[in-house]
């Protein structure tokens, strides 16, 4: 059975330059319908968070106006299941999450994505009513609102969002309800708007993305990945807005770091890396280092291969970083100084990231995977994906 590819940036399937030249226009456009009348509550949140103790990122105009879209847009599609999540499980979630992102290890992974995939599967909402969660009986303001949000982000292992998503939870109890549950619904409108305006400029790079959702194989209820592989179109068309916004606003730090790395998945790989290839001499060679698989050159029309051999003519260096790496992939990041990251990944995941690698104090920008296909996530027996090297180039 042929599972249908939820996203594709090559609609004449040669190439993805007309999606570069279509999400630039539109983030353009989103910018400039929507910085001028968020500019109030955006400036608010940062003068709220300068003041409060600790170190506060400052982020651009652009940035938070995006946050509040993510938080519109996470609480329109996912604040039921947050809500009806009660604390027990995803507190057990979150704990599992972390010890596989500190102990990247195949021995580890395996086992523990197994648990989470029992444990999502007996806290899952059954039937979502698909109701705004502005309409759910709940007792308590918008800061609890966002704060059930927060335990929820961080149990499907988004930690990054949590975190960001956290911010605006702590800037919500500084005010009174009124204002905060103002603010909170400008977010939920700014999310109805951006939905059907996405749709329309991006929809026909997602036409695939609700079949998908709803294939067979995505359906699973013990999948401990079900929150990511059943996302809604909208949260693509968020992901390559992020990913645009986020490029732009890193751009010169990035530009200013005298050493450039390029972060792949595995799933540019020709060849994979299962147990089974590795028993016959089939799988990928690529060695492991401290930042992640060196390929070493084994397989001709490998994407990955290509990439690497761009950066010893180019001057960047190139590594894979398989779903099971990631954790060594941040506690890396974290070490190195003079360093900007791309980071080449699927539209749900790659600004995501980029808010992960840049937490790090490592600038970050990022390229999309042309389709989506790893084993990890979207499909049963994976296939090699695409990107598009001359966007690489450019970004490098």
């Amino acid at each position: 059975m042929t599972i249908p590819r939820p996203y594709t940036l090559k609609l004449d399937g040669r190439s993805s330059d007309g999606y570069y030249q279509t999400i630039a226009a539109f983030t353009d456009t989103w910018l400039e319908q929507n910085l001028p009348a968020l500019a109030r509550p955006a400036g608010d949140f940062a003068v709220a968070m300068r003041s409060l103790p600790g170190e506060w990122q400052p982020r651009t105009a652009a940035e938070l106006c995006f946050e509040m879209l993510v938080l519109g847009v996470l609480l329109r599609e996912h604040g039921e299941q947050a809500l009806q999540m009660s604390p027990v499980p995803a507190w057990l979630l979150t704990r599992l999450v972390e010890a596989q992102d500190h102990l990247p290890l195949p021995a580890v992974e395996k086992p523990v994505k197994a648990v989470r995939g029992i444990l999502y599967g007996l806290a899952r909402v059954e039937e979502p009513s698909g109701a705004s969660p502005d309409t759910l009986p709940f007792p308590g303001g918008a800061a609890l609102l966002v704060g059930r949000l927060v335990d929820w982000l961080h149990a499907q292992g988004l930690t990054a969002q949590g975190e960001r998503m956290r911010e605006w939870r702590d800037y919500f109890s500084l005010l009174d309800e009124q204002a905060a549950q103002a603010v909170l619904a400008r977010c939920l409108l700014l999310a109805e708007d951006f939905e059907a305006e996405s749709e329309s400029a991006l929809g026909i790079y997602t036409a695939q993305a609700e079949a998908f959702a709803q294939h067979p194989e995505t359906c699973g209820r013990w999948r401990y990945d079900a929150s990511l592989v059943q996302r809604a179109r909208v949260e693509y068309h968020l992901g390559m807005l992020g990913t645009e916004i986020l490029t732009r606003a890193y751009r010169e730090q990035f530009r200013a770091m005298p050493r450039k790395i390029v972060i792949m998945p595995d799933c540019l790989c020709a060849r994979s890396r299962r147990v089974s290839e590795v028993e016959d001499g089939t799988a990928c060679k690529a060695e492991r280092t401290e930042l992640g698989l060196k390929c070493q050159d084994c397989t001709p029309g490998c994407k990955a291969r290509a990439i690497t051999r761009l950066g010893e003519q180019r001057g960047f260096e190139a590594y894979i970083l398989p779903d099971d790496y990631r954790g060594v992939g941040l506690s890396s990041c974290r070490r190195l100084q003079g360093v900007g990251v791309i980071g080449v990944s699927c539209a749900l995941t790659n600004w995501d990231a980029g808010w992960q690698v840049n937490g790090t104090g490592v600038p970050a920008q990022g390229v999309l995977l042309d389709y989506a296909g790893c084993r990890s996530h979207w499909d049963e027996e994976g296939f090699a994906t695409d990107v598009n090297l001359k966007k690489l180039l450019e970004i490098v």
